[in-house]
């Protein structure tokens, strides 16, 4: 009967009779809780997401360090950074590591500069020819044709003398172009007969 005591106090605390009376902790425990595989997928999860976020650290390096530079280069090095991520091929991210240290030459800064340049200079020539298509405009009573173009169209007076003096020099070009052949057909027989 005795026995069976210490069997029923055995089972009430939970430990089997024959088993050593020091247990390692991470056996699993009677009621089924296991704290050594508790502690295990914990630890592999945060290990998990701190391994995915270095890696995604480290590739979004070249996009950092071109953050800072020309937006194209940017963009480009942006892009072949998604590439190398999507497609796991590691050519695009050393191509965009590349493209972050080597300085590139900056070719739109003059042609910027340059198309402005024109863009004023046409502006001052249209704006001469204007002002000479107004001083030798035909004037009908109070008003010259540009300003009666002007009304009847309802453009402003210095486009509508713009768009004559255009026509003008269209029409002159024609003319010359027509009599240039005209011309030169007259002079090579001359040149012939004098040879």
């Amino acid at each position: 009967m005795a026995e069976t005591l210490t069997q029923g106090a055995a089972a009430a605390v939970g430990i089997n009779p024959m088993a050593p009376a020091h247990l390692p902790s991470f056996l699993p425990g009677p009621d089924g809780s296991d704290p050594m595989m508790t502690s295990v997928l914990v630890g592999l999860i945060l290990l998990l997401v701190a391994a995915g976020s270095f890696y995604l650290h480290l590739h979004s390096l070249p996009e950092r360090m071109a953050h800072g530079r020309n937006s194209k280069i940017m963009e480009l090095v942006a892009v072949l950074c998604l590439l190398a991520l999507f497609t796991h091929n590691n050519f695009f991210w050393f191509a965009a590591l590349i493209l972050v240290f080597l300085p590139m030459p900056d070719l739109l800064t003059p042609l910027v500069s340059m198309s402005r340049s024109l863009r004023r200079l046409a502006a001052q020539e249209s704006a001469v020819q204007a002002a000479g298509a107004a001083t030798s405009a035909p004037i009908h009573g109070d008003e010259s044709t540009a300003h009666k173009d002007a009304h009847e169209s309802d453009l402003p007076v210095d486009m509508v003398a713009t768009a004559a003096t255009e026509r003008r020099e269209a029409a002159h070009e024609a003319h010359v172009k027509t009599e240039m052949p005209a011309a030169q057909g007259a002079k090579e027989p001359g040149r012939d007969g004098n040879a």
